[in-house]
């Protein structure tokens, strides 16, 4: 290929991810955000939430994202969550790092309390007290049901799940059960999309799970680990987002090895999906419907809906907005 022809490639492939930055955060269709029906609401609760923290220049780089959110507006978070990984390293405690981050998050809002900070454990993480446990957390308004690295590990087997995902579907029942239709965020580490990675081979099973469930409570999938990499461009690279309606490939486990992966299907999800945003590494492929940049992801739930808005170590970087199908316990909640 002569020099020139690449050259105008670049040039294409630079306007198209310009075009998709300008309209929205890249998904798994490369779909413009939708404008914010709540722009000019108060917000019944704000979330500030990132993932992977595996890089000496990290506690910075947070603090930089999480500056320009204050300086956008973005009030104190009434909660923080963070996705694991909390040290380069692999299976390390993870307490000062820990210490670290809530030090800058407290730096940059001062009125934050630190208690309603909810770590998940990561690959790297040794279990410790400062990590939250796997369950249910309520934080009024919505709920919080977090998944540890110790139970739904990296190269699992279904029988390493089987209570994981038996514990997640006994508590979504009794919320059924209890009409209580508050949005329900799931904060684990890994992702469920099939990827180059092949270690979740259950990622289909716990997306299924969460399908059964949607259709009666409004969920949001939270995830990290990745880091990009070319099997996330068709999600959006390190930005993504899989709407409820969308389609989603998750992994198919190899009936030799019921650890490995040998192949993915179609699934059509009926709830959120995300990553928290990545603060340490990015390392994707940048190719034209993906991005490749560090940020940090604030949550707002409204009477009827969750705004969920990037912020680059620049500003503002984009906004989505789900319509929530249960708008009347967060009115209540209010």
């Amino acid at each position: 290929m002569k020099r020139t022809e690449k050259k105008m490639i670049a040039v294409l492939s630079a306007a198209v991810l310009l075009i998709v930055c300008i309209t929205g955060c890249a998904g798994a269709g490369a779909t413009p955000a939708t404008p914010s029906a709540a722009s000019d609401a108060v917000p019944l609760v704000t979330v500030v939430m990132a993932s992977d923290f595996q890089n000496d220049g990290t506690f910075f780089m947070f603090r930089a994202l999480l500056d320009q959110a204050a300086a956008s507006g973005v009030p104190t978070p009434d909660c923080a969550l963070f996705g694991g990984d909390y040290s380069i390293k692999t299976e390390q405690d993870p307490d000062d790092n820990i210490r670290k981050i809530t030090d800058e998050l407290t730096g940059a809002y001062p009125e934050f309390l630190a208690q309603n900070a909810i770590f998940v454990q990561g690959n790297h993480d040794n279990l410790t007290s400062a990590l939250a446990p796997t369950g249910a957390h309520d934080m009024g308004a919505f709920i919080v049901y977090s998944i540890n690295e110790d139970d739904f590990p990296s190269g699992q087997t279904p029988e390493q799940v089987e209570k994981t995902l038996q514990d997640l579907d006994s508590f979504l029942s009794d919320l059924v059960k209890q009409k209580d239709s508050r949005p329900v965020i799931v904060a684990g580490h890994l992702p469920l999309h099939d990827s180059q990675r092949a270690d979740n081979a259950c990622g289909g099973e716990l997306a299924e799970l969460l399908n059964s469930y949607g259709h009666r409570l409004d969920i949001v999938y939270l995830f990290g680990h990745s880091h990009s990499g070319s099997y996330d461009d068709s999600i959006g690279g390190s930005v993504n987002y899989v709407a409820k309606g969308e389609s989603l490939y998750v992994p198919v486990p190899a009936k030799s090895d019921s650890s490995r992966i040998e192949g993915s299907r179609k699934i059509t999800l009926a709830f959120s999906y995300l990553n928290y945003g990545y603060v340490g590494y990015s390392n994707n492929t940048e190719s034209a419907i993906s991005t490749n940049v560090l940020t940090l992801g604030v949550l707002q739930v409204y009477p009827e809906s969750i705004e969920i808005t990037r912020y680059t170590a620049e500003g503002k970087y984009c906004t989505y907005s789900i319509a929530l199908q249960n708008t009347q316990t967060a009115q209540n909640a209010a």
